[in-house]
């Protein structure tokens, strides 16, 4: 996964920080446990995100204790033991670390090729044991794949349909986490418009790399010449244009995760998730931005948005 779904710290209360790094460290040591140590380079926020939703739901009962790691050797931190949203949310974590080894290939530079072909080889048979115990979520993760490559090979492909994939993925693993028929549907709503943020997002950020790569960027469609965008040059006016697209879809997508999330039942950390949804997200949007130098504000007075709520 990509690392964009985390919350704004700032605005977390001090139990709640020492939660979700709990939450984090939890997950951390659980990849050691499941599969080996190198696994452990494999965790993200996006990850993170999916256990306090698991632990939600099902308001599974859970110990946390104090605990050395690698890291912090000399100091104990709060860390969630063992449980099933852990062990599950490792698998997951594995089963989408393989297969970007595969989208690395295609889309990056020699070295990050060559990085992520030893990748493939370092984490096969911890995708094989992965696979075997998740076998539904690994057939997503590939079908996804597979539908990625297809929408990717349209050089005339909408934003929407480029997402749909990853979105999809999303929504069909979230709702896993539910045996209710009623919440599965919300459930898979909420996870495709996650999948549907972090795709956008992440097209957003590399943007520039793109250009220069002629790696696939929905953003970077219409400006194709003859098929081909390596070394294309966007001028300010093409970028603000792309950063207007971009803030509306992005808005949109997190105004109806937001709004999926509030027929949700939720138990144990909704402050947490909240915090992510209505903070964490737009907090990531204004680095991306910031990181090209689109001014958000600016933006939404065209677009007739107010980022603020």
């Amino acid at each position: 996964m990509f690392g964009y779904v985390k919350p704004f710290i700032p605005e977390l209360k001090v139990y709640e920080n020492e939660i979700y790094k709990a939450i984090y460290c939890g997950l951390c040591k659980q990849l050691g446990r499941s599969y080996n140590q190198l696994s452990r380079l494999m965790l993200s926020y996006d990850i993170v995100f999916l256990v306090l939703f698991a632990l939600g739901i099902s308001n599974e009962d859970i110990e946390f204790k104090k605990e050395r790691c690698i890291i912090h050797p000399l100091k104990k931190n709060l860390c969630l033991k063992n449980c099933r949203a852990l062990e599950n949310a490792a698998d997951i974590s594995l089963i989408f670390s393989y297969f970007k080894f595969f989208d690395n290939i295609e889309d990056e530079r020699l070295l990050k090729k060559f990085v992520a072909r030893v990748g493939l080889v370092s984490f096969k048979r911890m995708y094989e044991k992965a696979s075997k115990k998740r076998a539904d979520i690994a057939n997503i993760v590939e079908n996804l794949m597979h539908s990625q490559a297809e929408v990717e090979k349209n050089i005339n492909c909408s934003l929407d349909r480029a997402c749909d994939p990853i979105s999809k993925c999303l929504g069909l693993i979230v709702q896993t986490f539910s045996d209710d028929l009623k919440t599965q549907k919300i459930l898979y709503r909420i996870g495709y418009m996650v999948g549907r943020y972090i795709y956008i997002i992440d097209a957003l950020d590399d943007l520039d790399k793109d250009c220069k790569t002629g790696s696939f960027n929905p953003f970077l469609i219409k400006y194709r010449s003859d098929g081909l965008i390596t070394n294309l040059q966007i001028d300010d006016c093409m970028k603000k244009e792309i950063f207007q697209n971009a803030l509306w879809a992005l808005n949109f997508s997190v105004a109806q995760l937001a709004q999926a999330f509030e027929l949700l039942e939720f138990g144990n950390y909704k402050s947490i998730v909240k915090n992510i949804i209505y903070l964490g997200l737009k907090s990531v949007e204004k680095k991306v931005f910031d990181k090209h130098k689109q001014k958000i504000d600016d933006l939404e007075n065209i677009n007739g948005f107010n980022f603020g709520g």
